[in-house]
């Protein structure tokens, strides 16, 4: 009888789980704050509208980062007790004056930042590969 020991190795490239991980985070910071800045920047005022705008809107939102379980989790919102007309401005169902004014509403929001995580997420796992 005779026994065969044979070292395997991996042609794969190994990921720096670290590095991975590091770089998913930061991927996730800065699409959030991305989305923060499309919603903090107001559009330019109507002509001729005599509303003063007082910036509550701005400072009603807000992003955060939650580990859940195995996955990061990024959360980008706006505060209703802070800013009670949020919905009808920046919301969903965004009501067609904000929109001509040039308010871009939650759904968009959150289509460019799924865009923009992937291709950051991408670009992170790729530097993250150990050759």
């Amino acid at each position: 009888m005779q026994i065969k020991i044979e070292i395997i190795t991996t042609k794969k490239p190994i990921l720096d789980v670290g590095k991975a991980t590091s770089g998913i985070r930061d991927a996730m910071d800065k699409t959030l704050m991305r989305g923060k800045n499309t919603w903090t920047q107001y559009p330019p005022q109507p002509a001729g509208s005599r509303y003063r705008r007082t910036g509550t809107l701005g400072r009603s939102i807000s992003t955060t980062i939650n580990a859940v379980g195995g996955r990061l989790e990024g959360v980008l919102g706006s505060n209703s007790n802070i800013a009670p007309y949020n919905d009808d401005v920046i919301g969903i169902e965004q009501q067609d004056v904000f929109k001509r004014i040039g308010w871009i509403d939650a759904k968009e929001v959150g289509e460019m930042m799924e865009s923009e995580l992937k291709a950051r997420v991408d670009k992170a796992l790729d530097s993250a590969v150990k050759e």
